[in-house]
């Protein structure tokens, strides 16, 4: 499940798992870049169409969850769920690194990671995963404009940008529109975009799907800096 249903209950099983999932987080890393290494196996389209349907819910399923309840903090770059902090930015670069894509790391010190990405604005962070040509923006629009193109494009994780923020959109056929993101002067939570003013009151607002160009990037062990 992208969205774990309709009224987020499936949230509740997770909750109770997301301890023992974030114990071990560094080893998801490490199971998904064996599923890389299985997978560039293949014929290169077999290849890319398995990684293109598989990366949504790797990401919503195993790499989101674990840091929900997080603290958000400005400069937050915490390397394991539950402890420390972490900004919006540093919990889409870890989600991405965690689920096998070359997200480049600068730092390391202790408990903390830092990654290049976290450098860029948000909408640098879209065009370094998606193609342009699925880039939409919204300048000065309601936000039922976003919500209703991403139920048009369809099915997937997305990435949205406001005016200074990051954080990605889920979507899955029939159900709503969900938000995960490292919430400022909260923490890491899932809900409905219109739920909360940040991102209603945004007066721009960037998405990009994670499909083909993304698979591409994590089949070739791009850099995403």
């Amino acid at each position: 499940m992208l969205t774990f249903g309709g009224d987020g209950s499936g949230l509740e099983e997770v909750r109770k798992r997301k301890s023992e999932i974030a114990e071990g987080y560094d080893d998801v890393r490490t199971r998904f870049l064996h599923v890389h290494e299985e997978l560039r196996k293949r014929p290169r389209s077999e290849a890319l169409k398995a990684v293109e349907e598989m990366l949504p819910y790797a990401l919503a399923g195993v790499a989101f969850p674990p840091w929900l309840g997080t603290e958000w903090n400005f400069y937050g770059a915490s390397k394991k769920p539950g402890e420390g902090s972490i900004a919006c930015g540093y919990f889409v670069a870890a989600t991405l690194y965690a689920v096998g894509l070359n997200v480049k790391i600068t730092l390391e010190t202790g408990d903390k990671r830092h990654y290049r990405l976290v450098g860029s604005t948000s909408e640098e962070i879209i065009k370094n995963l998606v193609s342009p040509s699925s880039i939409k923006r919204f300048s000065n629009r309601p936000l039922s404009e976003v919500v209703d193109k991403v139920k048009e494009v369809g099915s997937g994780i997305y990435v949205i940008g406001l005016d200074c923020h990051v954080a990605f959109l889920a979507y899955e056929k029939d159900e709503p529109v969900w938000l995960w993101r490292s919430k400022p002067n909260h923490e890491v939570r899932l809900e409905k975009p219109e739920d909360d003013p940040l991102v209603a009151r945004s007066r721009y607002r960037i998405i990009g799907k994670l499909a083909l160009r993304t698979a591409e990037m994590w089949l070739d062990g791009k850099p995403i800096r």
